[in-house]
């Protein structure tokens, strides 16, 4: 998912049509990362609130690419 996340970026760059599509492979990787660490610290550490820290952390990346593919899309 990297791999792809850079490539697709770079090509969207390009071509202003795969960033959308680079945001999904980055932010796959990041749920899964999120998720894993989130049931091992509520599980090992007893925190709770590890899943709520790691949910606010996604949405703020998903927010920013979101708002940096917007205005790459409507540059001319």
């Amino acid at each position: 998912m990297p791999y792809l996340y850079v490539e697709k970026k770079r090509i969207g760059r390009e071509t202003r049509s795969l960033s959308i599509d680079a945001i999904e492979s980055v932010t796959c990787l990041f749920m899964a990362l999120a998720l894993l660490g989130g049931l091992l610290a509520e599980y090992l550490l007893r925190l709770w609130w590890a899943d709520y820290l790691a949910t606010a952390v996604i949405l703020a990346f998903v927010a920013r690419e979101a708002i940096e593919s917007y205005h790459e899309l409507h540059e001319e």
